[in-house]
């Protein structure tokens, strides 16, 4: 900034929805009509700032903020949140909330007046906590959701009267070790005419998903339900467009229909509403999707492709012309394949939910307790890499699955499914005794068996006979029978048509807003029913959109598969490494082998490393690229940003084995997380380094990680002297102090950091019973590895779940909780302690804002005190804990954190072990 101290006053700051095409010449700023809002100098004569919203004054600062002592190399700068909330920053540091809601789709302008006579611009920083959008993005987030959810629910109720969609899915996940036979077993199901592949190819993280009609067309066409649901017909989404569009009585005609381009994205002075045979007249309103750019297919185009012109033709005149009140019922079994890979398991609960069917496979030649090798072949049928010992057998894995289906709300129907019928023979544990075993493991509620008794469906996918044969008749009969009680979500036709249509069209299963939107006004639907549609469609996990996070707003995903491709290529990628044929893998001049060896240790790898041709066929440079990619899988707690521009994949890591865990631990009493009767789920610890990794930093010694594995990591803290190794156990999850300068500090943040980490990761898994997680200590009796929970009422004492006695605990026990009740005991929530530790802000309106005081109070407030801060915090704080009845430190905390005081929430959480 610079500054001419001759003339008075200084700068205007703001944003407006205008664009530099639209905007009106005006004497002043603040004269800006229309969504302008402009923090600028008050009438009043003082230094104040005020807050300008259509050419109006709406509100004035605190006195304490102005512009006029401004100094050259001061920054100002104004952040808009998803929320449409707008927060004033100067010198890098939150200044105010301003009493505003910002539309989407605005642009940032500056006033040079009076004193300021240059400003240059700068990126946004962050402040101490991290970036301002991140810190703000979970609340901001959630209520921006609910807003467009209850806008899109009255689009929804409108659309439904034109004709609906009963949709009901059976999703169909197939479980195993590696090598077990689950590939066979789906095509003995699904006889695909399309799967024409032969040899052995390993599985990536999840095939792609193949999709069946139950039953057969005629009963969509009739309307009626044949009632034959061992017959499932394989179908695309071409050929299920072709049945609706003959559902409304379209016949082909004799050749070949071409599609009209549908019109281009609209220029400013466009309307935005589908109505092509009348010019817009008027100013178009503000798009709620974000500015959107040119996007360029190949043989995927659905307009440009002649080949399916005939089914799109009579598609398009089906669902844009509907009539009637016509409804359709559909029932689909989407059957995913999933690969065996230990790393595959750690990150499938991620990308697959609320799953209908899991059918377990194991193979009757081994016992439930083999480790099996593990070996991964390429696509040429070929072995990549060296073979591996399983590092969990089959009874394990299933032990595995079973408990991350019991950390959801929707529990599936499990299938248990013996391959390899003809080598039963060869293992001295029987189908039978296999069957005993696995009723223990499984609630006999959600356990299927085969005719009511055999627990294990004995199969031979590879070579089926005709017993084969008849009992996948039998099992596809199971699974549709045993569905028949779930809920059947209701989409409008012409949203059902388009989600077909998307699908039908995106290139390797990703598809941009703009080609959405193209495809949504070829069956009369403007930009407004759009994000209606995909809304509902996200809700019903039809398709992927993640419109809350910035550099993924105008991607649509119609199924993860471009993103598990990815993934499994990182995994075949280690197998290469492991083998250690470096030319074969990468075979391109400029590779780095430094790159190779960090990915092939420690999973640690770049922009530059994905960029590679390995990887590249991924990628749709105008659609999705490598940057779209780890912004995911940060957002997902898959990968975590190091240093230097390195990304870390933790589900990738090597598993330490057993004996080399024992040397870790360092501490006497370690602190066990656990659930109770239950185990630690598929993925939680995966994401939770992910998480952690974002407040710490994994220990390193001259730049190499000490102690960095899947099931094992040690970790330093950043914001105080500590370090710590969290290790996963399989019962629970171990958390070690290695060293610290304060122990009795140290400990219970550590905790409170891991607590906060797996409440993160269980909200991206779906993990709910994860917010029943107990501390706990290993029992003093040796013979007994059971955990001892801490009594409620005696802080001193615990008992254990395994033998079920009492033991004491020492300091080395309770120094990890002790600190917590402390502080809850020694600051009551009280007035005075209220008013003391809000005696730093300033904004107390924006406070009173989110704290859900109304606006006529907070007014009523600045006038009765005459705008005096400490006063008005006064009243506020007194009025919130007469009208609130559920007011407490949390809520106030959560308060301070939307208005952008997160420095103030952290260092609160902290002192009340929130």
């Amino acid at each position: 900034m610079e500054v001419d101290s001759k003339w008075s006053g200084s700068l205007s700051i703001g944003v407006t929805t205008q664009s530099t095409a639209q905007v009106v010449s005006v004497d002043n700023v603040k004269q800006l009509l229309g969504q302008s809002f402009i923090v600028t100098s008050s009438v009043n004569g003082k230094p104040s700032l005020a807050l300008y919203a259509g050419g109006q004054e709406v509100d004035q600062l605190p006195d304490e903020i102005n512009f006029h002592d401004l100094k050259v190399g001061d920054t100002v700068g104004l952040l808009y949140t998803n929320s449409g909330t707008l927060h004033l920053f100067m010198n890098g540091a939150h200044v105010v909330t301003l009493p505003c809601t910002v539309p989407v789709g605005v642009y940032g302008l500056v006033d040079l007046y009076g004193q300021c006579v240059k400003v240059s611009l700068r990126p946004l920083t962050p402040w101490s906590g991290g970036s301002p959008l991140h810190v703000m993005a979970d609340k901001s987030a959630l209520d921006q959701q609910r807003k467009k959810l209850a806008e899109a629910t009255k689009l929804y109720e409108e659309a439904m009267k034109e004709g609906s969609v009963n949709i009901s899915i059976i999703k169909c996940l197939v479980l195993g070790i590696a090598g077990v036979g689950k590939t066979h077993l789906k095509r003995l199901l699904l006889p695909d005419g399309n799967d024409k592949s032969t040899g052995r190819v390993s599985t990536g993280l999840a095939d792609n998903p193949v999709q069946a009609f139950v039953g057969s067309v005629k009963s969509i066409l009739a309307g009626v339900d044949e009632n034959d649901p061992g017959r499932w017909e394989v179908m695309d989404e071409a050929k299920l467009m072709q049945v609706l569009a003959s559902a409304y009585h379209l016949k082909p005609t004799p050749t070949k229909t071409q599609i009209p381009q549908p019109p281009s994205l609209p220029m400013a002075s466009e309307n935005l509403t589908n109505n092509s045979s009348q010019p817009a007249k008027t100013a178009p309103k503000p798009s709620t999707l974000e500015p959107l750019e040119a996007e360029h297919h190949s043989d995927h185009d659905v307009f440009d492709n002649p080949a399916t012109g005939e089914v799109d033709s009579l598609f398009i005149e089906a669902f844009k012309n509907i009539s009637s009140r016509k409804v359709l019922n559909v029932r689909l079994v989407q059957f995913i394949d999933s690969g065996g890979q230990p790393q595959f398991l750690e990150l499938l609960p991620v990308f697959v939910q609320d799953v209908s069917v899991v059918l377990y496979a194991i193979n009757l030649s081994e016992s439930l307790n083999h480790c099996p090798m593990i070996y991964f072949y390429g696509k040429d049928s070929r072995p990549v890499g060296n073979p591996y010992k399983s590092p969990s057998s089959h009874k394990q894995v299933l032990e595995q699955c079973v408990r991350a289906a019991h950390a959801r709300d929707f529990r599936p129907h499990l299938f248990v499914v013996g391959t390899h019928r003809d080598e039963e023979d060869k293992c001295s544990e029987t189908k039978g005794g296999k069957g005993d075993v696995i009723k223990q493991i499984v609630n006999s509620e959600y356990l299927i068996c085969k005719n009511g008794v055999d627990v294990i469906w004995d199969i031979n996918g590879a070579n089926p006979d005709s017993y084969d044969q008849k009992v996948a008749g039998e099992l596809r009969h199971a699974i549709v029978d045993h569905c028949n009680d779930e809920a059947t979500p209701s989409l409008p036709i012409k949203w059902f048509g388009l989600e077909m249509q998307i699908k039908h069209t995106a290139a390797r299963g990703v598809i941009s807003l703009h080609r959405c939107l193209q495809l949504a006004r070829s069956l009369g639907m403007d930009e407004q029913a759009l994000e209606a549609a995909l809304l509902h469609m996200v809700k019903y996990n039809l398709l992927l959109w993640y419109h809350n996070i910035p550099s993924l707003h105008n991607i649509v995903f119609c199924d993860p598969q471009v993103i598990l491709n990815i993934i499994s290529d990182l995994v075949q990628c280690k197998h290469e490494l492991a083998g250690g044929d470096l030319s074969k893998l990468l075979g391109i001049s400029g590779v780095k082998e430094a790159w190779c060896s960090k990915f092939k240790a420690h999973a640690i790898f770049s922009h530059h490393f994905l960029s590679l041709n390995y990887f590249k066929r991924h990628f749709l440079s105008d659609v999705f690229n490598v940057e779209h990619f780890t912004a995911l899988m940060c957002h997902l707690f898959i990968m975590v940003p190091l240093e230097g521009g390195d990304y870390l994949m933790p589900a990738l890591l090597h598993p330490l084995s057993p004996e080399s865990i024992r040397r870790h631990n360092a501490s006497a009493q370690p602190l066990l997380l656990h659930l109770h009767n239950d185990l630690v789920p598929f993925g939680l610890f995966s994401c939770l380094v992910s998480s952690i990794q974002t407040e710490c930093s994994v220990l390193e010694v001259n730049k190499v990680p000490v102690c960095l594995y899947r099931n094992c990591v040690s970790f330093k803290c950043i914001k105080f002297p500590a370090q710590f190794t969290i290790i996963d156990s399989s019962l629970f999850i171990e958390v070690h102090l290695d060293s610290a300068r304060d122990v009795p500090t140290a400990c219970p943040r550590i905790r409170k950091l891991i607590y906060d980490g797996i409440k993160k990761c269980s909200d991206v898994l779906r993990y709910h019973s994860l917010k029943l997680l107990k501390d706990g200590f290993a029992c003093s009796n040796k013979s007994c590895k059971g955990v001892a929970t801490p009594y409620d009422s005696d802080p001193n004492l615990a008992s254990c779940a395994g033998c079920s006695t009492d033991m004491d605990l020492t300091s080395n026990h309770t120094v990890w909780i002790a600190e917590e009740r402390k502080h809850s005991n020694d600051h009551p929530f009280t007035h005075k302690n209220i008013l003391s530790a809000l005696k730093e802000v300033v904004d107390w309106k924006s406070l009173g804002i989110q704290l859900h005081i109304n606006l006529t109070k907070i007014k009523e407030i600045d006038i009765n005190n005459r705008g005096q801060v400490a006063d008005c915090r006064y009243d506020l704080v007194q009025f919130w804990l007469e009208s609130d009845t559920s007011c407490s430190w949390k809520k106030l905390i959560d308060a301070l954190s939307s208005c952008g005081h997160v420095v103030l929430a952290e260092q609160l959480k902290t002192l009340y072990g929130l």
